[in-house]
């Protein structure tokens, strides 16, 4: 999420709603007691409703689009799988659609609760046939039976026999699973039986508040995917998720089809320096301390099993992980710590690298490769004039001192794994790289321009500079890339394009227990005028990528906001330091031939071709219509599915030991040594591509960014939660 921090991005959002709150409860209050304003109920919802469209940056009535969007959302959030509702159901509620304006103005909001209560009755009977199916004597796993896996290509069902069949569908793809974590046929039966009587209780147990919070929720998501609602356990969530330490095992989770796991390891964290944990280990169950008994926490909600694995620091908790390569369950003990903002820091590594041009000379060249995963800023360390001793732009000044003391002749950049930030944290990072240039043009409902530009005048480098992008790389990182390319300061280089993601959201607390509103507030554009929105910014070399096979993007999301421009603010090349100042502007014949020379190199690579058979696989996979269950356990069991874009996206929020065991900064380094050798004015020889064993390759230990020892911050959800969550 870009989100504001310094006097640029003043607060009004927050002090408008909020008002606006306090007047309604208090015309409120005199027609209803106290305790029952404290949680959401019917009172607030025209009012959560007019304050999201006031705040929203387009979206400012309820129109007839927003309305069928918000009730496909709330059947979205209450029947996932398309296996409780059926289509005559769903038919019915989206009727509702017409009842919504009239509701907002007289604040009839009962049909809401009708639409849980008959959730409620589906629930029942697929419960009462599910818990039938499986204690017919009968029943066997059948692993060859087809199922349509990707929930898109379902349909609601439209008779019994077709409910029936999506309910036989998820009992045998569930006891397969079971399976599959060491569960005989028998204790899969049995835990499945416990587990869908237990589901329906928490869903009849649902408050009241949090029931009609869904319906805000769906609401939000009809407005754009980065706007949502959260019911006060979601804010808590989202504050230990945003803050810059907690306690736990620091791991990263997700869950689907009601499997956990284990998205990324905190680099330093319990998970990570055990060696036993692996991002993509399905995690089956949890045991407190060194002896308490397995609870099975396939289907929990995922807010249940990070309660359960989080917990105060040097406790212990014990896992029941499923690794294909393990050969079966196994578990793993940890001690829960205190996981810190200097374990999340950018790290340099140094590359020695050689080439020789066709007159024979030979030069070794020393390159910086520096991982920047996420544009951050700790409020504790706050000095003069609004900056911060800890934050991106500080940390990775102090690297880009430390590369200049260790003389090298150019830096890559590599934000394929950033999901964004801080706002005014992208702007100076940018301004790392420039002279007091214009960065970013933003707009939201108080300011309708507003053109930020780096306020400082010097300039932390100014060698050739290579920048690496992937389609995960989005919102604050979309404005570096962009601006450094709109002022030919920084040759891009990664996939297709850039996530997309062209909005600034703001999260807003609301008062009493009725948790938050995260609002998209505004948009922004780089410095030509062009938005990121939709489009992404393009790389001037694009290399293979298997995100090119999947879904990964703003234009991909759901009620995505259309691109739009503005009038350009492009400084000056005085100002921004371009040609007679600290750095010089590419040049278009240069990069023409740094892209053939890449194209010619990366057809010869043994990486790439399996890249591109990858991606040829992945793309099969997307085309099939029905899939076996067999081929689903097989991609729940191994700890990546080339069908599902969240696994592979995952590969780039992992930790990177080195700079060499990434396929885009090889190729990039490759590419910086080719640019090197370029202004040298001698044509060079194409070079072999750099592997990991290459011996013309040295890797330094890295650089730190402040005097300890600091591992990189290569994910801690950066982009699920920057990006999917919102932040971005």
């Amino acid at each position: 999420m870009i989100h504001f921090t310094r006097p640029r991005g003043r607060r009004i959002a927050c002090r408008l709603l909020l008002s606006l709150f306090v007047a309604v409860l208090a015309l409120t209050g005199r027609a209803a007691d106290t305790a029952q304003l404290e949680t959401l109920n019917e009172t607030h919802l025209s009012q959560l409703l007019n304050g999201t469209l006031k705040l929203h940056v387009c979206k400012k009535e309820l129109t007839p689009e927003i309305a069928a969007a918000t009730f496909s959302n709330l059947v979205q959030l209450l029947d996932p799988s398309k296996s409780v509702f059926t289509k005559q159901d769903v038919a019915d509620i989206y009727a509702l659609r017409a009842a919504l304006p009239s509701a907002y103005a007289l604040g009839n909001w009962s049909f809401v609760t009708g639409v849980y209560a008959l959730f409620l009755v589906r629930m029942a009977e697929q419960n009462s046939n599910a818990l039938a199916y499986l204690s017919n004597p009968w029943t066997r796993l059948d692993r060859e039976r087809e199922i349509i896996a990707d929930v898109k290509k379902r349909d609601y069902p439209a008779t019994p026999a077709a409910r029936t069949a999506a309910m036989e569908d998820n009992v045998q793809l569930t006891l397969a699973i079971l399976m599959a974590g060491g569960e005989s046929f028998t204790g899969a039966v049995t835990k499945l039986q416990r587990r869908q009587t237990r589901l329906l209780k928490i869903f009849t147990d649902f408050t009241h508040a949090e029931r009609l919070g869904l319906f805000v929720n769906a609401f939000c998501l009809a407005l754009d995917p980065h706007s949502s609602y959260f019911n006060p356990d979601d804010n808590d969530e989202f504050e230990i998720s945003m803050s810059l330490s907690l306690e736990g095992i620091g791991a990263v989770l997700s869950q689907e089809d009601g499997v956990t796991e284990i998205k990324s390891l905190s680099p330093g964290g319990p998970a990570q320096r055990s060696k036993k944990v692996r991002a993509g280990d399905k995690v089956f169950a949890v045991a407190q301390g060194s002896t308490g008994a397995f609870v099975d926490i396939y289907d929990i909600d995922l807010r249940d099993v990070v309660k359960k694995i989080r917990g105060k620091k040097g406790t212990i908790v014990r896992l029941k992980l499923l690794r294909k390569a393990a050969g079966g369950p196994f578990e793993v003990t940890l001690t829960r710590a205190k996981v810190d903002l200097q374990d999340m820091t950018p790290r340099v590594e140094l590359v020695t690298i050689t080439r020789t041009n066709q007159d024979g000379h030979v030069r070794a060249l020393r390159l910086a490769v520096l991982d920047v995963p996420s544009f951050y800023f700790d409020r504790t360390t706050k000095q003069l004039f609004g900056k911060y001793e800890r934050s991106t732009v500080a940390d990775v000044r102090r690297l880009l001192e430390q590369c200049a003391t260790s003389g090298v002749d150019g830096v890559i950049m590599d934000l394929q794994r950033n999901g964004g930030g801080s706002l005014d944290e992208s702007v100076d990072a940018a301004g790392l790289f420039l002279q007091r240039a214009n960065v970013v043009i933003s707009r939201d409902i108080q300011t309708p321009r507003r053109v930020l530009h780096d306020s400082d005048p010097t300039i932390g480098y100014g060698g050739p500079l290579i920048v690496t992008v992937s389609r995960v790389t989005a919102s604050g990182a979309e404005i570096v890339a962009g601006a450094l390319q709109d002022y030919r300061r920084a040759l891009l280089v990664g996939g297709d394009h850039t996530f997309g993601k062209g909005t600034i959201q703001q999260v807003i607390p609301l008062p009493a227990k009725l948790g938050a509103l995260k609002i998209t507030v505004g948009e922004y554009f780089l410095a030509s005028g062009r938005s990121p929105q939709h489009s992404g910014v393009i790389p001037e070399i694009i290399l293979p990528s298997e995100l090119a096979a999947v879904e990964i993007g703003e234009r991909y999301q759901d009620s995505a906001l259309p691109a739009q421009s503005v009038s350009g603010a492009l400084s000056s090349s005085k100002r921004s330091g371009g040609g007679h100042g600290p750095w010089e502007p590419l040049h278009e014949a240069d990069v023409a031939r740094l892209a053939h020379m890449s194209q010619l190199r990366v057809a010869s690579q043994e990486r790439f071709k399996k890249t591109q058979e990858s991606m040829a696989r992945i793309t099969r996979e997307r085309a099939k219509t029905r899939v076996t269950i067999a081929s689903l356990v097989e991609n729940v069991s191994t700890n990546k599915s080339l069908a599902d874009p969240e696994n592979l996206a995952e590969d780039l929020t992992l930790p990177r030991p080195t700079a060499t065991n990434d396929a885009v900064v090889l190729e990039a380094i490759d590419i910086m040594a080719d640019w090197l050798t370029l202004t040298t004015n001698a044509a060079p020889v194409l070079a072999p591509a750099l592997t990991p064993d290459t011996t013309n390759v040295v890797t330094t230990a890295a650089l730190s960014a402040t005097p300890a020892t600091r591992d990189v911050f290569s994910r801690c959800s950066t982009w699920l939660r920057n990006v999917l969550f919102g932040d971005r």
